[in-house]
């Protein structure tokens, strides 16, 4: 074999490698899924947007939701759930007494831009198929979070000293 044939025949293998491998490990295979998402009727201004196979086996891909706009490349095709996550922006730096007021100051409800993963329509499974579009329209959860327990009404009473 010349060297000039030899050296072709080790760039074409090259060549192949590289496409064979570009294709590997998310590099090209999927699909584009482009997309808005709202929360209580206003767009989410900034989070992530996560694909995840319904059957946890294949892989999972992210974007950027900004503006309460995603374009997310690489999408798996098929069955996949689809969550959104946000949290409210920061406010820039803090003083230790500020954040100390802040931590004494939380609520129990979220802040005004975040989703929280119980919203409805979040966590869904969505068929994504090539030109698929999610409009994504999430709302507060209309059912109430945990309630504490009862006890059964033949369980006793409150157990009272003798004084």
């Amino acid at each position: 074999m010349s060297r000039s044939v030899f050296s072709q025949l080790i760039q074409s293998v090259i060549a192949l490698l590289i496409a064979f491998c570009s294709g590997c490990g998310g590099g090209g295979d999927g699909v584009t899924v482009r997309g808005s998402v709202t929360y209580d009727g206003k767009p989410v201004e900034k989070g992530y947007i996560n694909f995840h196979s319904k059957d946890g086996k294949g892989r999972s891909v992210s974007g950027e939701i900004d503006g309460g706009k995603f374009s997310v490349k690489n999408v798996p095709t098929g069955k996949c759930r689809v969550e959104v996550v946000s949290t409210p922006p920061s406010q820039g730096p803090m003083s230790m007494e500020e954040s100390v007021n802040n931590a004494k100051q939380k609520k129990s409800e979220p802040a005004k831009d975040e989703v929280p993963a119980n919203a409805e329509g979040n966590n869904q499974v969505h068929d994504i198929a090539s030109g698929t579009e999610l409009n994504l329209a999430l709302r507060p959860s209309s059912s109430p979070g945990p309630t504490p327990s009862k006890p059964a009404s033949n369980a006793p009473g409150p157990i009272r000293g003798k004084n």
